[in-house]
């Protein structure tokens, strides 16, 4: 399957793609699997206790405090928070809290902090600045790749076009000559005893092709995502920017599309490095077939 262009010329693509671009796309894979796993890194960053609010009897959860309350407690409880930005309510913010977040920028260092508080009886639970936390280096990885927002979201958006023609490209180097037949045969023929290039390129197109479509609805909704701009353009509801942060987070499968979208963002770095390995090897391989005439003549 040539699409117009040669084999050489589609090879040459998915090459220079992968060898310019691939290493921030293997960043984007590893920080965005880490994200899947956010429930953790919080709890063991933060603390249950933090996140979490404690039970309370029935009479009393239906008595929640007010808003206003919950920013008094946190004011008074941590003084270092010194211009309250907003609260989100349980179960509704980026950190999966059962605590209500009050959130606004501390003294002296000007940073995100935020106050867990409870949503009945509005005691202090605990405070961070989200900013020092090391998941919100992870967050800022993902979406910037530890860049000024105006240069990292326009890499980020990049690298989600590079990694769909990178997708695109490789579906089509992979693709059989033949028949229908043969197409299911190289998705179950595994050929034992290779060496070199031929072994890494065996493992390349084998992980790859069996996540090709998962990696192609996580680059094309990373697209959308990576740049506000995007949203307005076509026009999305809020409901329909929620349906594609779940495509990009879990393909809109629930718990099993997030396990297949965990596995896929660790396999871009295997991608890179095995495309990189036989990239090299093959290099080696023409300049010694080169080499070894010249050294025949010399003697």
């Amino acid at each position: 399957m040539a699409l117009f262009l040669t084999r050489r010329t589609w090879l040459k693509i998915h090459l220079w793609l992968g060898l310019v671009i691939g290493f921030f796309i293997a960043i984007l894979g590893i920080s965005g699997s880490l994200l899947l796993l956010k429930k953790p890194i919080l709890e063991w960053e933060i603390g249950r206790s933090a996140l979490y609010a404690s039970p309370h009897s029935e009479h009393s959860e239906a008595n929640t405090s007010a808003p206003d309350l919950w920013r008094q407690s946190a004011q008074q409880n941590y003084p270092q928070l010194i211009k309250i930005m907003g609260v989100a309510l349980p179960e509704t913010g980026f950190i999966p809290a059962t605590n209500v977040m009050v959130f606004g920028k501390t003294s002296p260092s000007n940073k995100l902090g935020i106050a867990f508080i409870d949503p009945v009886d509005a005691s202090a639970k605990g405070f961070v600045i989200f900013d020092d936390l090391i998941f919100s280096q992870i967050v800022s990885l993902h979406r910037v790749l530890l860049l000024p927002s105006n240069i990292g979201s326009w890499l980020v958006l990049s690298c989600g076009v590079m990694l769909t023609l990178s997708l695109i490209s490789g579906v089509i180097l992979w693709w059989p000559k033949k028949s229908i037949k043969s197409l299911f045969s190289a998705l179950i023929d595994w050929r034992r005893g290779l060496k070199g290039a031929a072994k890494w390129r065996q493992w390349h197109y084998f992980v790859a092709i069996y996540l090709t479509i998962p990696l192609f609805v996580i680059a094309l909704s990373g697209i959308v995502l990576s740049r506000p701009e995007l949203s307005s353009l076509l026009s999305l509801s809020p409901e329909n920017k929620r349906f594609i942060s779940q495509l990009h987070s879990e393909l809109g499968l629930g718990f099993s599309g997030l396990i297949i979208a965990f596995f896929s963002g660790f396999v871009l770095p295997l991608l890179y490095v095995s495309g990189v390995i036989i990239w090299w090897k093959k290099r080696i391989h023409r300049r010694s077939e080169i080499i070894s005439p010249l050294n025949r003549n010399a003697k």
